[in-house]
């Protein structure tokens, strides 16, 4: 293998804040007007730094979080895109993946093995 490891699942969210003002002048609010941001997210397989092939995105109009999740992506390069940002908009970035939990070997099964023999032959000694 090429060092590589499967992953399971893939989980990854961007998120920003929606700005909410008040449309009316003075101290008490009446009027609260919403402004927020249009921010996408997308997956790519990739090699080295450059992108090959788009695999999934996320593109709400409507939200102030684009989340995308992915099963069984093969081994290899993979990126997270944002392909714009409006001038100003704070935003997070995080993601998640999960990788397959390995068979346990034969060397650890020896290994197991040997230090329960061991276990039993010291319980024995000391009775």
């Amino acid at each position: 293998m090429n060092g590589y490891l499967v992953v399971e699942e893939l989980s990854a969210a961007l998120t920003w804040n929606r700005i909410v003002t008040d449309g009316r002048p003075g101290e008490l609010w009446g009027n609260p007007q919403a402004t927020l941001a249009d921010l996408n997210l997308e997956l790519w397989s990739a090699t080295s730094f450059g992108l090959d092939a788009p695999l999934d995105s996320s593109e709400s109009t409507v939200d102030n979080v684009e989340h995308i999740f992915y099963e069984n992506l093969t081994a290899g390069q993979y990126a997270l895109r944002m392909p714009e940002v409006a001038s100003g908009t704070d935003f997070a970035l995080a993601w998640f993946s999960t990788e397959p939990v390995p068979e346990p070997t034969s060397l650890v099964l020896l290994l197991a093995g040997v230090i329960a023999v061991l276990g039993s032959r010291r319980q024995r000694s000391c009775r």
